[in-house]
């Protein structure tokens, strides 16, 4: 069997760190969001998670992608074999400009919570992670006692500075 094409994380979080160090300064220089969902797999007898790369979507909306990666379903076909690969989290970066609250999920974002539910293999899951540019930190969504509420977990990269500030016309680029 051939090598999986993925790089494996131990956590959901780890491959969330991964793909935020990755594609925040991408979306930093060109004003896009990028997104990805966060994969589990049995390989080799372990639990792993996986993150694929991910394209630029528009400048203040990347749900097409999350709403693909639900609709795609918990298997895929990968180099050859049929793998079970339910949906662990969603993970995506939000752009820095005037406009659109880089640091804050949005009502869309929490949606996603509610969405994903339909999927949920673990109870709490899956997860929804924000890389956010204006202070380089990695949050998560959750609901808790029926509020949205954002956990800041870990700072992986410096903030974005006031010269790499987007600015944007209520969206338009």
């Amino acid at each position: 069997m051939s090598e999986f094409p993925y790089v494996l994380f131990e956590s959901p979080q780890e491959a969330a760190l991964q793909f935020s160090s990755e594609h925040l300064p991408l979306t930093i220089g060109d004003g896009k969001e990028r997104a990805s969902m966060i994969y589990e797999i049995d390989y080799r007898g372990q639990t792993f998670y996986f993150v694929k790369p991910s394209k630029a979507y528009y400048h203040d909306n990347c749900i097409p992608a999350a709403v693909w990666g639900f609709l795609k379903g918990n298997h895929q076909w990968i180099r050859g074999h049929f793998y079970k690969t339910p949906i662990a989290g969603f993970v995506h970066t939000h752009p820095f400009c005037d406009c659109h609250g880089s640091s804050a999920f949005s009502k869309p974002d929490y949606f996603l919570l509610d969405l994903f539910r339909f999927r949920s293999t673990k109870k709490g899951w899956p997860l929804v992670y924000l890389a956010s540019p204006s202070d380089g930190t990695l949050y998560l969504a959750k609901r808790q006692d029926k509020q949205n509420v954002r956990v800041r977990l870990e700072r992986f990269m410096a903030p974005a500075s006031e010269e790499q500030r987007y600015r944007c016309h209520r969206g338009k680029r």
